[in-house]
């Protein structure tokens, strides 16, 4: 495996990891939250693959692997992403990412971990990842236009 594909795979498991703890800080909380929380996890995934990687023009050499193979059925042809595309997806991470803290700072070993594996992700994602990528249309990525 090559190391773009190593980091891209490792930056989803610890996000994956994050959701996960996220889950468990909610459950001992309370249903609703959950189902909601539960929701945005879907709800990411979609307006994410079928948005916002189905546009990149990368998908066939995707570094986080998963997410470009199940962004290939709803291809669309590369383009800028659209005002209200990016807002959903970044309303949709808000609350996936932000609904958990109220939990999480009620343990602080979870939140220690949480924001550990979340900013090695992220900085697997931005120093190794984004570089390498040619999605020219990525507000993530501006250096490539």
């Amino acid at each position: 495996m090559n190391k773009l594909k190593f980091h891209g795979l490792t930056s989803l498991a610890l996000i994956g990891i994050d959701l996960i703890i996220g889950l468990i800080v909610i459950i001992n909380g309370a249903w609703l939250w959950v189902l909601l929380y539960l929701t945005a996890i879907g709800a990411l995934a979609v307006i994410l693959t079928r948005s916002f990687c189905a546009k990149c023009p990368c998908k066939d050499k995707c570094a986080h692997v998963i997410l470009g193979k199940a962004a290939k059925p709803f291809s669309l042809p590369p383009g800028p992403y659209s005002h209200n595309e990016l807002l959903a997806l970044l309303l949709t991470t808000l609350v996936l990412f932000g609904l958990p803290q109220f939990w999480l700072w009620q343990t602080p070993l979870w939140l220690a971990i949480y924001w550990a594996l979340l900013i090695i992700a992220l900085v697997q994602i931005r120093l190794v990842i984004c570089p390498a990528c040619d999605n020219c249309f990525c507000p993530l990525n501006p250096g490539k236009k």
